[in-house]
């Protein structure tokens, strides 16, 4: 696998990510495997769309790019059990259309941005811990395959836990390519069923909470929610169920705005101009606070004043995600005193702050990629 000295630079810069000495496009998983196994001169980052890569992990050294765009293949489709598994650089957007084309659905899970790896949304930083139902990519993956520097390849197989070994999913899931590469994953799909697009226009944050938990609290599972003064919902099920949840949402102010074709067409738009892209415009400017659903009416009422726009999305029964962007100019971004204390996480979507390794990660780093053949990590 040959190095290329020159490549579009303009992809490092748009994402505000430092730029490497050099590019290796490796064309299958094989070429991805022998990529840690020979002598480089620069420790390598994997790269897949760099929409969630915080470039503070690679600490300040020189480093080449392994870029795994050209890894993407589907490798199987169980139709019975409803199983897809795909290689770690398929566009979630391309693995939904897929999915589609195949007689199986993924659009019961969150919203992400369309360009992004699945590699890269399995291996992203998360700030909290899955919840059931949360619509997290993570919780449909049943299976991965791996490779580190420092050991052979890793296999999870979509099997009995009996037969499918020690489940090391999460060295791999949510390490952002600290102790190795994934290289492909299998993931639960739906059946295509009749959805719903409900909105309940004009609400503010406190209005939303409210129809929100009236909403779980009567059993109805979303598929995925959306607010920026109109909620947005979709849920997928049954017609004569969505139905009945019609009269529910009609009672809380709602309306039903469309069936799947809506609920597709909606997604599409949000996903391609996910706020929590790298590349986004105003990506230096975006602030992510995640918090509980307590105090996430709170948060609204603080930042909102100085806000350009406010998104809120990655709804669950517990917390949700305040996508805060300021205008242009805007100085600082750091939270109100009212509220610094009340967050889970806060960071700016283009972050560049410091990461502080734990002992146990630099130990688990020196088991798993002792040469330093990876640039991530201490």
């Amino acid at each position: 696998m040959k190095s290329k000295k020159r490549f579009a630079k303009t992809f490092y810069s748009k994402r505000h990510l430092p730029t490497p000495r050099a590019e290796y496009w490796p064309e299958n998983a094989g070429e991805l495997r022998d990529a840690f196994r020979e002598s480089k001169d620069a420790p390598l980052l994997l790269v897949g769309d760099g929409q969630h890569l915080r470039p503070s992990v690679i600490g300040e050294r020189s480093f080449d790019v392994v870029r795994t765009e050209n890894i993407a293949d589907v490798i199987s489709v169980d139709r019975e059990s409803k199983l897809i598994r795909v290689e770690c650089g398929i566009r979630w957007q391309a693995l939904q259309s897929a999915a589609e084309e195949r007689g199986l659905s993924m659009e019961r899970t969150r919203l992400y941005p369309s360009t992004s790896t699945i590699g890269g949304l399995l291996a992203r930083h998360e700030a909290c811990h899955k919840e059931l139902w949360d619509g997290d990519l993570r919780g449909f993956m049943v299976a991965l395959t791996s490779v580190s520097p420092g050991q052979r390849d890793y296999q999870y197989l979509a099997a009995p836990r009996k037969a499918s070994g020690p489940d090391f999913r999460w060295l791999y899931a949510g390490s952002e390519g600290l102790v190795g590469a994934i290289v492909d994953a299998s993931f639960v799909a739906w059946k295509p069923s009749d959805a719903r697009l409900w909105r309940f226009e004009n609400v503010d944050a406190e209005q939303m909470l409210d129809i929100w938990r009236q909403l779980l609290d009567a059993g109805l599972r979303v598929s995925w929610a959306h607010w920026d003064g109109t909620l947005s919902i979709s849920a997928h099920g049954l017609e004569r169920v969505l139905k009945v949840c019609d009269s529910l949402v009609e009672s809380l102010g709602g309306r039903a705005d469309g069936g799947a074709e809506e609920v597709r067409q909606v997604r599409a738009e949000l996903e391609a101009n996910h706020p929590e892209r790298r590349e986004c415009p105003s990506a230096t400017r975006t602030v992510k606070i995640t918090t509980s659903l307590q105090h996430l009416s709170m948060v609204c009422d603080e930042v909102g004043p100085e806000a350009e726009s406010l998104q809120i999305m990655d709804l669950t029964r517990h917390r949700g995600s305040v996508f805060v962007t300021y205008p242009k100019g805007h100085v600082g971004a750091e939270l109100p005193s009212a509220i610094a204390n009340l967050v889970l996480d806060a960071h700016v979507v283009a972050n560049d702050e410091a990461v502080h390794w734990p002992h146990w990660a630099q130990h688990l780093k020196h088991e798993l990629d002792p040469k330093r053949i990876l640039a991530m990590g201490p």
